[in-house]
């Protein structure tokens, strides 16, 4: 039989937390580090001023990145030149025309921030606001303070995938401290306090040239749609978490204290798991 997954509430009993850091009210964490001064510090550090897209295409035919628990996006185009052919619209004055879509999704198949109320364990969110802030709707910890505030500094883009001399990581290969520090030493740049740290995996290109299937384990994807199948039928599955045994020790080795006082508590994404670009 498999071991049984350790709580996060056994595992990080431990741990630093920034809770009451930053007052009872906060709903940033680790970004009120960035203050207006490291914001002209991150102006100062651009020399040639080269940019990177972070975003990826939404809708496409052949689908997005989304765990298959989550629907695809709809896109829906509400108004195009057909509407002018067909004499259902007619121009605005001047002869001005338009046209117009909606999109339905979940953020989660692109490029996104995560809220600080997106996700917790136990009976507490961060700064210990109660969970049921979440019911319909989060009243604390949404994304709006993080858009407010804005995530503005001197950033590092750190290639762990070129580091460790591959075109993705591995399934489950995580991305250590020492990963981290060798990557930015290769690549001729220092970290420094409070930077913004971008990890490049390149496990996300791996949806878009080999599939679904490669993306996400079959494993995974035959339980995801057992359990779906199970609760359509209102039946319980056994073991109701997607994540087995193995990925939750992976978690364990990885998520150590001073990885988190290095990175100041911003981000644990960017030193646990390779299955998700940023």
């Amino acid at each position: 039989m498999p071991d049984k997954p350790i709580e996060f509430t056994e595992l990080l009993k431990d741990a630093p937390k920034n809770w009451g850091r930053w007052g009872a009210n906060d709903e940033i964490g680790a970004l009120n580090f960035l203050t207006n001064e490291e914001v002209l510090r991150g102006i100062r550090a651009v020399k040639q001023g080269k940019t990177f897209m972070l975003g990826v295409p939404v809708a496409r035919p052949q689908g997005d990145p989304l765990h298959p628990i989550r629907a695809q996006p709809i896109h829906t185009l509400t108004h195009d030149e057909g509407f002018y052919i067909s004499g259902r619209s007619q121009p605005f004055p001047g002869g001005l025309k338009y046209s117009d879509d909606v999109i339905v999704m979940y953020p989660q198949g692109t490029t996104q921030y995560d809220a600080l109320g997106h996700a917790w364990y136990g009976d507490k969110l961060y700064n210990g606001y109660d969970p049921k802030t979440t019911i319909g709707g989060l009243q604390k910890l949404s994304i709006e303070p993080i858009a407010n505030h804005g995530v503005i500094g001197r950033g590092i883009l750190i290639d762990a995938a070129r580091y460790k001399n591959k075109k993705h990581l591995d399934r489950g290969e995580g991305v250590t401290l020492d990963d981290l520090l060798g990557a930015a030493k290769k690549q001729g740049v220092t970290i420094e306090k409070h930077d913004i740290l971008v990890l490049h995996t390149g496990w996300l290109n791996r949806f878009y040239e080999e599939g679904q299937n490669a993306f996400f384990s079959g494993r995974r994807l035959r339980r995801t749609r057992t359990a779906i199948q199970q609760r359509a039928r209102g039946m319980v599955p056994r073991d109701g978490d997607p994540l087995d045994h193995r990925r939750q020790r992976r978690v364990r080795t990885r998520l150590q204290p001073r990885t988190r006082r290095r990175t100041g508590g911003a981000s644990l994404r960017v030193t646990l798991q390779s299955g998700r670009d940023f």
